[in-house]
């Protein structure tokens, strides 16, 4: 019988057997193109989605009419015909896959009804069919493997002795994936690959086992495929509702296993009993080749359209089916909706567990079909999960009740993600309320199912009543990069307390990804490292970053002490954080400690922006190396800080005994307008050095911002024929014009490339200058992780004023947030006019920014540190030409992504598009775009501050003290020539 057919179908012709239903069927898909042949169509292309027939009718030979049409369609809804209800033929909708995709079994209920086809069948999910039933239709059947190819392969008496399976492991088959993973694991010979059909057939006659997996409790195609070509099915065991068993027989025609453990046991029996393999093997070939090839499948289907018949093993006659299809149809969909919420949870988790009262497991009982589902009593609700079971999948866990009381009494002991209200306690406002109360949320498209929103709450709950083993199901599904620090925190916290160490490391890693300065996150770390037998140099390393932070106490000391018997000192990764951090002896140029008279107009913690901190690390360096050092400074009490301790280390070899000659307001220098003022000052200062010179007789002077200090303190110094290397970090460095001191004591040391050509080119004594680059203290800086790449975390870290591009940055942020970038930002530094900090304030908030955006004021060293450590970007927008901008380089040590302005000297230290990113000073708009791009380029983001951290080391302050050495070394034997 070869009837006129349309059948349209999913996927290209050449995914299906030549002949599907007819000798005279024209295969219509979306997948398809049209081809003709002698004038009759082969293939017909159908637009995607729902479309009228009539774009195929109009297609036919004139005068003929389809004499059956057949619809296989799925919930992808990619192809679906209307208007099936003109023609005259019979008309029969095969369901698609109705085990997975989004509502895949309600979507073919309502398609079903609204073309009203003659006949319904199911090749893979006769266990759904109940559904469709209730649903009031009466027309249903079952074919199993419909559309199959048949490709028989003779029966190989040498096949190679392995289990093999052909198919897909991808993310829409977790259970698959981690089941054949987990038994390759256990040193079974077994292959895992993917092949097209008429390879795979080849390759199920030529092994000794070929496995099956459902994707979720289906009887797929891959069941005849193995049987059709005479291989060894071994396949998951299915329910009977699959129909699987009215068709095969376990046992004897094919084999089937239920975990993990029965699988292994089944390969490695039936791999040593060749004998009872063969026989299984050829009673499932020959049932197969009996009752299934794709002419008697053909020959079904025409029974069925054409004369009302169909064999009694396609029957959905059994007890079970009969029971759910004559249940009240009225909650039919809301039923269908739960039922397919839970079939996708099984999909994706190992097992599916109910705790249900008696009549909750009644209305549950059409989920009894999916394999790995259980439905327990009520008063197992709050059983821990135990151990890991045997994949690495989760465990869902259900609460379904049918009576409010029953579900009442269990709510505070279940522990699980998932409440069910079956029957009319739904209708319980006062449940419903504690139901909310204990943290769970209705969902949107199923009716009274709620899922736990609070988890961190449950969490809470369960570790009070000590059951770790649920708090540590909660904290392994946790996504914790969407959680606030604290929660993270507090996360860690909780995994600690339940021994799971391994996830306490994972959470602290991320919190200190966030804030690399949060000491009790290193702690924690350590305990974790500790306990899970990591290699001590990790513990170690985190304790030292706690330390670097603040003290650790006498148990942290002698622990640190333990820790660092146990080291290998060989270790690479050990070495470079060591050296990273200044550990590791510091080397000396000079072939003695020198006496080294420091001179500078302001040294900290009297300073205004970088400079007065650059001499100070400096100092603090040639201390380091054995020099002895002695800072003569002016008096400015207005600008002093508060001195940590490692300022005030330095303080007792500071005098401040040098005058000025004007001072800085609002920022700015101003000048003395006396000039009888500017030389008495001038004098005395130059009495002071030589005062110095005589009570403290240095080698060599290292002189700074000699800013209203005067020149004349340069000629008591070469008078007495000691060596002066000068720091220059401004284009006015505070000598006269065409003044040269002698060339055999004095060398200019300028800021920066940009900085010694505007000297030269002002006609400043730039005799030999050699650059000293301000140099940071990248040892203090530089952390042992990098920060993540998230939500940008801003940091700016100069004077607030406008010529430092504070409102360039504020503005920036504005246009950021316009555009619904989430960020971070901290505006550290002085602010000499508080007008301009108000209009900055005010901005902010105008715009909504007042959380955003905070203004800490002045940070001093160890503040300036803790900020770097919990930012990711750091903003230099200066309009100004700088002379150099050191905050970019321990922005870079820190592992700060930079965005600079790079003007004048700032350019040379951050390389566009290599370290970090320039754009046009003063332009907000291309600086927002800047920092925009980094957001939606994480990778980008990420490699422009590890080469920037890489690049910070050229300009550390060790590597310009070597500078400063190798010049006095230079000049003591220049002049002693």
């Amino acid at each position: 019988m070869n009837p006129f057919t349309l059948f349209f179908c999913l996927g290209p012709k050449s995914n299906y057997r030549s002949v599907l239903v007819s000798e005279e069927e024209i295969f219509c898909s979306p997948d398809e193109e049209e081809l003709i042949q002698n004038g009759r169509p082969i293939t017909l292309a159908t637009p995607e989605g729902r479309f009228s027939i009539d774009c195929i009718l109009e297609k036919l030979p004139a005068g003929k009419e389809p004499e059956l049409v057949v619809v296989k369609t799925d919930a992808s809804a990619r192809l679906m015909p209307v208007g099936l209800e003109r023609l005259s033929c019979p008309k029969v909708l095969i369901l698609g896959d109705t085990h997975h995709l989004p509502a895949p079994i309600s979507f073919l209920i309502d398609y079903a009804k609204s073309e009203r086809f003659d006949i319904i069948l199911s090749d893979h999910d006769r266990h759904h069919l109940h559904f469709f039933k209730r649903s009031g239709f009466s027309n249903i059947y079952w074919i199993p493997g419909l559309n199959y190819n048949l490709r028989p392969r003779p029966l190989s008496m040498d096949a190679k002795k392995q289990a093999i399976f052909v198919g897909q492991t991808g993310a829409y088959h977790p259970y698959r994936r981690a089941l054949f993973e987990k038994a390759k694991g256990l040193d079974l010979p077994l292959e895992v690959r993917t092949a097209p059909s008429e390879v795979a057939v080849t390759l199920y006659s030529k092994n000794a086992i070929s496995l099956n997996c459902s994707l979720n409790g289906d009887l797929n195609l891959r069941v005849f495929e193995i049987l059709g070509s005479g291989g060894l099915l071994l396949t998951d065991r299915l329910s009977e509702d699959s129909g699987l068993y009215r068709i095969f027989e376990d046992g004897k025609e094919i084999l089937s296993y239920l975990s993990l453990c029965e699988l292994r046991e089944k390969i490695v029996y039936y791999l040593e009993h060749e004998e009872e393999r063969l026989a299984i093997r050829q009673a499932g070939f020959d049932k197969l080749r009996a009752n299934h090839t794709p002419a008697i499948k053909r020959r079904q289907l025409m029974d069925l359209a054409f004369n009302g018949k169909v064999e009694s093993e396609l029957m959905l006659d059994d007890t079970r089916f009969i029971s759910l299809a004559s249940r009240d149809a009225r909650d039919i969909m809301k039923d269908v909706a739960l039922y397919q919420f839970i079939q996708d949870e099984h999909r994706r988790s190992s097992k599916v567990v109910f705790y249900a009262d008696a009549s909750g497991a009644v209305e549950l009982s059409s989920a009894r079909d999916l394999p790995r589902l259980e439905i327990h009593d009520l008063d197992r609700c709050d059983e821990d999960f135990g151990a890991e079971g045997e994949l690495s999948l989760p465990e869902v866990r259900f609460l379904a009740c049918a009576d409010a009381n029953s579900l009442r009494a269990s709510l505070e002991s279940f522990v699980g993600r998932y409440i069910v209200l079956l029957g009319s306690s739904g209708q319980d406002e006062e449940l419903l309320a504690e139901i909310s109360h204990a943290g769970f949320v209705a969902t949107e498209n199923v009716p009274n199912l709620f899922v736990l929103d609070d988890c961190l709450l449950a969490a809470q709950r369960w570790l009070g009543a000590g059951k770790n083993a649920a708090v540590a199901r909660i904290l392994e599904t946790l996504d914790a990069d969407r959680l606030p620090l604290e929660t993270i925190c507090q996360a860690a916290g909780w995994a600690i307390a339940i021994k799971r160490f391994d996830l306490s490391k994972h959470f602290l890693s991320i919190c200190l990804s966030i804030d690399r300065s949060l000491t009790t996150a290193y702690f924690g770390m350590v305990e974790a490292l500790i306990n899970l037998g990591d290699l001590p140099e990790e513990a170690y390393m985190h304790l030292m970053e706690a330390r670097r932070f603040e003290p650790i106490g006498e148990d942290g000391e002698a622990l640190l002490k333990e820790l660092e018997a146990r080291l290998d000192t060989s270790s690479y990764r050990l070495k470079t954080y060591l050296d990273s951090i200044g550990m590791n002896p510091v080397c000396r140029r000079l072939d003695r400690p020198a006496r080294i008279l420091v001179l500078t107009n302001l040294f900290p913690p009297q300073e205004l922006g970088g400079y007065g901190r650059k001499m100070w690390e400096f100092t603090r360096e040639l201390r380091r190396r054995g020099h002895v050092v002695k800072i003569l400074s002016a008096d400015v009490p207005s600008l002093n800080a508060e001195a940590n301790e490692e300022v005030a280390a330095l303080d007792e070899h500071v005098e401040r005994r040098l005058h000025l000659f004007g001072e800085w307001s609002s920022g700015l220098a101003r000048i003395s307008s006396s000039q009888e003022e500017i030389l008495r000052v001038t004098n005395e200062n130059h009495g002071v050095v030589k005062e110095m010179i005589d009570a403290f007789e240095p080698d060599f002077c290292l002189m700074g911002n000699i800013d209203f200090i005067g020149y004349l303190i340069v000629e008591a110094l070469t008078e007495a024929s000691i060596p002066i290397v000068h720091c220059i970090g401004n284009p006015t460095p505070g000598l006269p014009k065409g003044y040269r001191p002698s060339a055999s004591f004095y060398r200019s040391g300028p800021a920066s490339e940009f900085l010694s050509k505007a000297l030269s080119n002002d006609d400043y004594p730039v005799s030999r200058p050699e650059v000293l680059y301000p140099g940071a203290r990248i040892d203090d800086f530089i952390r042992l992780k990098d920060p993540a790449f998230d939500v940008p975390r801003i940091a700016f870290a100069s004077i607030l004023m406008p010529y430092k591009g504070a409102d360039t940055l504020v503005d920036a942020l504005i246009l950021l947030h316009e555009n619904g970038i989430h960020f971070q930002a901290t505006m550290a530094g002085y602010a000499s006019d508080d007008d301009y900090l108000n209009v900055l304030k005010s901005k902010a908030r105008s715009s909504g920014l007042g959380d955003s955006i905070v203004f800490p004021g002045l940070l001093d060293r160890k503040e300036l540190i803790r900020l770097f450590a919990r930012s990711n970007i750091l903003v230099f927008p200066s309009i100004v030409d700088e002379a150099f901008g050191i905050t970019q380089v321990e922005g870079m040590a820190s592992g700060l992504a930079v965005v600079t302005s790079a003007t004048g000297g700032a350019s040379e230290v951050v390389r566009d598009g290599v370290d970090g990113l320039h754009f046009e000073k003063g332009d907000a708009c291309d600086l927002a775009m800047k920092i925009a791009s980094l957001v939606a380029d994480p990778e980008a983001w990420a490699r422009y501050a590890k080469n920037g951290q890489d690049r910070s080391k050229q300009f550390s302050v060790s590597a310009t003290v070597d500078t400063i050495e190798r010049m006095f070394e230079g000049m003591q034997v220049s002049a002693l020539a």
